[in-house]
């Protein structure tokens, strides 16, 4: 484990730690299924979502389906569908977008399950187990699934960057992963214009 990060006296992190530790955002949801993500990073997705023009989501996490929902709503506006992927069966919500797959987001053959499905251009949203192993795998199984120009979105960045957590998540995973990729991928610090995220550092596009 890591040793408890030093609190921020920036105002902004003051108020990410605020809202994240009041779990407001644990009983937030889409269409009355809950979607456990802050309204001003949903807004960004639509965002890049109508700006890029995916013809695949790919998404990692499922949860109870709330997030796929609304990938799956901003997508009937011009095409498009979702996979999402989970270790857990549930019932989720049924739309003509969205393809639920069982199975470990974390592995190789996942992966090229997920490969098989999609074509033209994929975006890639990860927000499954968060410790920094699995994030890790996940970004060497799906993250060259995303094609240039559209964007990979690693999740829950803000633990142990604002948020203390209790080991090595998303943040630490994504620093390492990028080590030999400088070229391959650029920050767009502009999608946390909102101030308020649980993603900072983890908006990526992809280079050409």
């Amino acid at each position: 484990m890591n040793s408890p990060m030093q609190a921020s006296s920036d105002p902004r992190d003051k108020f990410n730690r605020l809202y994240y530790a009041s779990n407001v955002w644990m009983h937030t949801s889409w269409h009355g299924v809950p979607v456990a993500k802050t309204p001003t990073d949903l807004w960004i997705y639509q965002e890049i979502i109508h700006e890029h023009r995916p013809d695949w989501i790919v998404e990692t996490g499922s949860w109870m389906g709330g997030s796929a929902l609304y990938l799956a709503h901003q997508l009937d506006h011009f095409g498009g569908r979702v996979i999402s992927v989970d270790i857990d069966v549930r019932e989720r919500p049924k739309h003509p977008l969205i393809t639920w797959l069982h199975a470990d987001s974390g592995r190789q053959e996942t992966a090229e399950s997920v490969r098989a499905e999609v074509s033209g251009k994929v975006m890639v949203i990860l927000d499954s187990d968060h410790t920094k192993p699995h994030v890790l795998k996940e970004l060497e199984y799906l993250a060259p699934l995303v094609t240039p120009g559209q964007y990979l979105i690693v999740e829950d960045t803000n633990l142990n960057g604002v948020v203390p957590w209790t080991e090595p998540g998303p943040a630490e995973a994504l620093a390492s992963w990028l080590q030999d990729k400088p070229d391959r991928w650029e920050e767009d610090a502009g999608r946390e214009k909102f101030l308020l995220t649980f993603n900072p550092g983890g908006y990526l596009k992809r280079r050409g």
